[in-house]
């Protein structure tokens, strides 16, 4: 599930820490982004890059309202997923 993502290895569903007030429209997403979570009310929580190495979150994966062992996994996986050669 979720292969060579940011959330690989977590469940479909999870709380998280949401500070922000500003966030992003899914009908308004550029087409080079992918949007892979959503509030339970539609709001975007996390987008990725089709064919670059980048993805974001809308929420605080290290905050301790977010579960520890999700924030931390999303945080590992980041690290793992998302780093490319430099020239």
């Amino acid at each position: 599930q979720n292969s060579g993502s940011i959330f690989e290895g977590l469940p479909e569903q999870f709380d998280v820490a949401r500070y922000h007030s500003l966030y992003g429209l899914n009908e308004k997403m550029p087409e080079c982004l992918d949007v892979t979570a959503l509030s339970e009310d539609g709001i975007v929580m996390a987008i990725k890059h089709k064919t670059l190495p980048y993805a974001a979150v809308q929420f605080h994966p290290e905050s301790i309202l977010t579960s520890p062992k999700h924030g931390m996994k999303i945080l590992q996986n980041a690290l793992k997923v998302l780093s490319y050669e430099c020239e």
